[in-house]
């Protein structure tokens, strides 16, 4: 059983870490391959980031070992609100997409909190990319008493009903894990929300 556990873990952890980067950069050969005929310096600017992309892939593989060995699941030395930029300044340039970011939270929370968040963002960002197709997403962070709230809705296709893939159970038993909950709301054409509400656990890491 502790075996079995612990490769479901890595098998999250590399979903989490790898599916996000493998996604942006099947995004960019796809776009250069549109572009290709008509605008070729900009197919080839594409096609350079999706090497980029799939390199650090690969540096992520590497990684997931010493990921699953931290001892408290850090997020390394970002902030949440500095690990959210990150995120969205590196899929925007890779695959165009527009974002918004409303960030109203002022409490630090712990690593593991910022851990799980950061990776919920991640996936709910594949998925609108992947399935969605969108090309506008917005991120909101808010606290309010003890409660922290994240948000991500997306332009994207939607759809008027779904089911739970992989990422998205293995990310929901994360934020249950911790006392949140997330839910999950879609209209054809109409894109994805995604919400998680979960208490501010204080701490300094």
């Amino acid at each position: 059983m502790a075996a079995l556990k612990e490769r479901t873990r890595i098998a999250e952890e590399v979903h989490d870490t790898v599916g996000h980067t493998l996604t942006t950069a099947i995004v960019a050969l796809e776009g250069a391959q549109l572009l290709f005929n008509r605008k070729p310096e900009e197919s080839l600017r594409k096609i350079l980031i999706a090497r980029e992309q799939l390199k650090q892939g690969l540096g992520n593989i590497r990684q997931v070992v010493k990921t699953l060995k931290a001892k408290d699941g850090t997020v390394g030395d970002l902030g949440l609100m500095e690990g959210i930029q990150k995120i969205m300044t590196d899929t925007e340039k890779q695959t165009g997409v527009q974002f918004i970011l409303h960030y109203e939270a002022v409490t630090h929370l712990i690593s593991l909190q910022e851990y799980v968040m950061i990776n919920f963002i991640k996936e709910s960002i594949t998925n609108a990319l992947k399935h969605g197709k969108a090309s506008a997403i917005k991120i909101s962070v808010l606290e309010e008493q003890d409660t922290i709230q994240v948000i991500v809705k997306d332009n994207g296709s939607g759809c008027d009903s779904f089911i739970y893939g992989f990422g998205l159970k293995s990310m929901e038993e994360r934020i249950e894990a911790i006392g949140g909950q997330l839910s999950v709301q879609s209209e054809p054409m109409k894109g994805f929300t995604l919400h998680v509400r979960m208490p501010v656990a204080k701490g300094d890491g």
